[in-house]
């Protein structure tokens, strides 16, 4: 029954992005009674990934459901510093789309232009809906 949820925002590599990601993340994981456990992966020569797992137990229930707040409460504060996920489960899919609807609007732009009949992935990556 073991819980995990992670977390993988992409940020410049520089110390003082890295002091913000601290800053911004290990007080939300101890208010939400977590571990501050954050891995950083080289991604390029100027960025890195701050790989953040939470822990938890999924038989219980309200453990789970501030595994759940904790998520939210970390993307809300890390899409309003800037610091993109590396990669997007579904459970914050909908975030991701909420927080930047003009990049997303291009990208369906773009999808029409080269898949007019939407046969490629349709709804996987770019929200459907009844603008794109």
């Amino acid at each position: 029954q073991a819980g995990l949820i992670w977390i993988a925002p992409i940020l410049p590599m520089t110390s003082g992005h890295y002091d913000e990601l601290q800053h911004t993340v290990r007080p939300l994981l101890k208010k939400y009674g977590f571990e501050y456990q954050v891995t950083l992966i080289c991604v390029n020569e100027r960025s890195f990934c701050g790989l953040m797992s939470i822990a938890f137990d999924r038989s219980n229930a309200e453990e789970t459901q501030r595994a759940a707040e904790c998520r939210e409460a970390l993307i809300e504060s890390l899409f309003a510093k800037g610091y993109w996920p590396y990669r997007a489960s579904p459970a914050i899919q909908k975030a991701l789309h909420t927080a930047a609807p003009e990049y997303w609007q291009a990208l369906a732009r773009l999808q029409n232009a080269w898949d007019p009949q939407g046969i490629l992935a349709s709804g996987h990556y770019i929200p459907v809906s009844k603008t794109n």
